[in-house]
């Protein structure tokens, strides 16, 4: 009577094997400025800014070595970047421009 027996399909694969990698955070937005900026303005010139958008949190480095945190209200062509808050102290060129809302690269393994 068991020679007419017949198996079931063991399956093999496992579903989902893997889940999907982790995505690796490489950091903010970063550029720089290009001109310097007084005191009270409330723009300032960078070397580009792609990828910048009205809305996006920004923090510019001040000539004192502080960020001053701030919000883009618009961009002017594709250097000029204004903002809501005026600048407490002077900004020098080749100051660092943080965009704080859109990273900079993510990667998966």
């Amino acid at each position: 009577p068991q020679e007419l027996l017949r198996t079931r399909a063991d399956k093999q694969a496992v579903k989902n094997p893997r889940p999907p990698g982790v995505a690796n955070y490489v950091g903010p937005l970063i550029t720089t400025t290009t001109a310097a900026a007084s005191a009270g303005a409330q723009t300032v010139t960078v070397s580009t800014n792609a990828r910048y958008l009205s809305g996006d949190r920004i923090r510019i480095q001040l000539s004192n070595g502080d960020f001053h945190r701030t919000v883009v209200t618009s961009l002017d062509g594709t250097t000029v970047v204004n903002f809501t808050t005026p600048l407490p102290e002077s900004v020098a060129s080749g100051a660092i421009v943080q965009n704080l809302s859109a990273n900079a690269e993510v990667t998966h393994e």
